[in-house]
């Protein structure tokens, strides 16, 4: 369990769905792929079929038949029981994939709207570029360049309390 905290500190994408998502598709598509074997309407005309050969059997009064039908509907009614629940859990997982989906959506927007500190230091960089260029008198510069140096040194928020 320590290995997979560890592992999980150090993943940069921890924020990051898409293997949940990957995950979840599998499922539904290993999902999918058994409750297309099964046909619903070719499961209810097979229980139609063997609920009429019952009743011509417990009429004929036929009991080895009858029990042999009736296994065979409970059969059917159990698989079709397993369909809907596969069903159910297709459901389920589509609305967990949809709310993953927003998730990874909003965290990829996030990542565009947070910029790195290399990105803090190049923007740094090029304002002070500009206020070179176009300021000439070198105790302003210097001035200005104090305050930058003084609030970069000293806030965890250097654009707290801007004024």
């Amino acid at each position: 369990m320590m290995d997979s905290y560890l592992r999980s500190l150090s993943d940069e994408d921890v924020l990051s769905n898409l293997d949940s998502l990957a995950l979840v598709d599998a499922r539904v598509d290993e999902l999918l792929s058994k409750v297309e074997k099964h046909n619903t309407s070719a499961l209810w005309t097979e229980l139609n079929k063997l609920y009429n050969d019952l009743k011509r059997a417990q009429m004929m009064n036929d009991a080895q038949s009858a029990a042999y039908l009736f296994g065979q509907i409970e059969s059917v009614i159990k698989r079709g029981a397993e369909e809907a629940a596969s069903w159910g859990e297709i459901f389920g997982l589509l609305d967990l994939r949809r709310k993953l989906t927003e998730s990874e959506q909003r965290r990829l927007i996030n990542l565009k709207e947070v910029f790195t500190a290399d990105q803090g230091v190049a923007i740094i960089r090029l304002i002070v570029q500009i206020v070179k260029k176009h300021v000439q008198d070198q105790e302003t510069l210097q001035k200005i360049a104090d305050d930058i140096n003084d609030r970069l040194a000293t806030a965890t928020n250097p654009f707290s309390n801007f004024s």
